[in-house]
């Protein structure tokens, strides 16, 4: 489903009665505040569910044991200490929310955040990975919960919005809840309370019910791909 189509669910849908929908889709004037709100709810399913997930290749250094999952340290775009392995291609976009897992071309797949074991990384933070002891010329393939693309309104016509058909009502209601809670009166007060309540509604069922599948790049093919096993 490309960005037009939601914004014909939202104008055909919650938002019918406002003025800002009009011929079947929303008015010029009030699409930007609409994809600012479309931005903010994938960024909470994706926060919620492991929607997809992708991979990145970092370059040990023997005396670095932190490494910032960011743009300015990689090979393609990077302008500090450049251990993440990119190309132009092919570059970092720095979706990380959340790393789910690592595995070292020289120690094998790690523990996350586990003490009591030896080969052990520890995420401080959501974008950075700890590496103790870190190998000179080890690499590391960290798989990560990857959010969506940041969507904008010149790509209306073009840009995929990336979500299982099951939580579209739960995007297009956060929407919905949105914009009637930016609006003035107990009654846009309450119809935004409405839809919130529908986009916890249908996450609560998708958890309950086992609902959303991840779907995963092509991960963890990158050391063959690469000859490093």
């Amino acid at each position: 489903m490309i960005l037009e189509d939601v914004f014909t669910l939202l104008a055909h849908g919650e938002l019918q009665n406002l003025s800002m929908a009009k011929g079947g889709g929303i008015i010029e004037e009030k699409q930007p505040v609409i994809v600012t709100h479309i931005n903010d709810a994938l960024m909470r399913l994706y926060s919620r569910f492991v929607i997809k997930e992708n991979e990145l290749l970092l370059e040990c250094y023997e005396n670095v044991t932190q490494y910032h999952l960011k743009i300015e340290h990689t090979k393609s775009q990077g302008d500090l200490l450049q251990y993440i392995i990119d190309t132009e291609e092919n570059p970092f976009i720095e979706d990380v929310i959340k790393v789910l897992g690592v595995t070292s071309n020289y120690r094998g797949p790690a523990a996350i955040n586990d003490p009591d074991v030896c080969w052990n990384i520890r995420t401080p933070q959501p974008q950075m990975v700890q590496v103790p002891s870190p190998i000179a010329g080890e690499s590391l393939s960290v798989t990560y919960q990857a959010s969506h693309p940041v969507l904008h309104v010149d790509d209306m016509c073009e840009a995929e919005v990336e979500l299982p058909p099951v939580l579209m009502k739960a995007l297009t209601s956060y929407v919905a809840g949105k914009i009637y809670g930016d609006m003035n009166g107990q009654e846009n007060m309450v119809k935004s309370q409405e839809q919130m309540s529908v986009f916890e509604g249908i996450c609560a069922e998708a958890i309950d019910r086992d609902l959303v599948n991840t779907s995963s790049s092509s991960t963890n093919t990158k050391f063959h791909q690469r000859g490093w096993v």
